[in-house]
């Protein structure tokens, strides 16, 4: 939940987020907000909006610190702090994915691959937003033939399909490869049947990811994989990399270019092993918390 656009998109934003909790409190409906992040916020008329709103909900929760901390979050009260839900959905059978995946020529037992999501984004509130999004797909334009000439084999999936073009990933993605040279060896994964589940067995089967979608990061990360996440629209991302103490390897996707990209990526490639130590230890902790937080919503439902 957050305004980070100001003006009146972020008001009209706002709206949009709070209408089915508004309409379930209007229905006399409990409402549980599960781990979600908050803010930024540029209207305080929102703020207010908002906590009056979270004042009448049963359980409310943040899945990172930023949001979860009242001095950051910008709602000036403290929410309690449990693990994003992605963290706990379990993959499809592997052998039925690597089964799938046999017609796209995946290989998972042969080849190494690095998963790549990419998403149309309009650099809101920015004096040159077309060139700033020019810049995004060729930063990952040079970022894919580089890990190609490493001997990887860049994995292209479409994590969101949408009707809406802002959130049809497909788009981003088919003009990025449009302009990958032939030379480059890279895999497009785009299938409307795949479900989050087989989403979340496809990313475990890279060596690492470099990901705009951060609920690909997340699935990579639960999985093992080290990430490159490309974090924008409120603290999601940077809030859940600076929990798991790998916030060097978020890059806000303003400061995004092919030279980061790069420089972070060979840093990600020689500290993969210290990179998973500090995913287990997060993983495991975030585990107890999900126990407890299940205990706590039975607990406020028999109430």
């Amino acid at each position: 939940m957050h305004d980070y656009t100001g003006g009146i998109i972020g008001r009209y934003t706002m709206y949009y987020q709070l209408y089915h909790i508004k309409l379930a409190l209007k229905m006399g409906k409990p409402v549980y907000i599960m781990p979600n992040s908050f803010g930024p916020f540029k209207n305080e008329k929102n703020v207010k909006m908002l906590n009056k709103i979270l004042d009448k909900c049963k359980f409310i929760s943040a899945r990172e610190s930023i949001s979860s901390n009242g001095d950051t979050n910008g709602l000036k009260r403290d929410i309690p702090l449990y693990p994003d839900l992605g963290f706990f959905l379990k993959g499809e059978e592997k052998q039925k994915v690597y089964k799938y995946l046999e017609k796209y020529g995946i290989e998972p037992e042969k080849e190494k691959y690095i998963a790549i999501t990419a998403r149309p984004y309009r650099f809101y509130n920015t004096e040159n937003p077309e060139e700033r999004y020019q810049n995004y797909k060729e930063s990952f334009v040079k970022i894919i033939e580089y890990i190609s000439s490493l001997g990887y084999i860049p994995l292209l999936i479409v994590h969101t399909r949408a009707e809406n073009d802002h959130e049809n990933d497909e788009i981003c993605i088919r003009e990025i490869a449009n302009e990958l040279s032939k030379k480059c060896k890279y895999i497009v994964l785009k299938d409307d049947d795949l479900t989050c589940k087989d989403l979340k067995t496809i990313y475990g089967i890279c060596d690492a990811i470099v990901g705009t979608r951060f609920h690909s990061v997340i699935f990579s990360m639960e999985n093992g994989v080290p990430a490159i996440a490309i974090t924008y629209g409120g603290n999601k991302g940077q809030g859940i990399m600076k929990d798991m103490g790998l916030e060097e390897y978020a890059i806000k996707i303003e400061d995004m270019s092919y030279n980061v990209l790069k420089e972070k990526f060979d840093k990600l490639l020689v500290n993969s092993e210290e990179i998973k130590l500090k995913m287990d230890d997060y993983i495991k902790k975030a585990n107890s918390d999900y126990q407890e937080m299940i205990q706590k919503i039975q607990i406020l439902g028999e109430k």
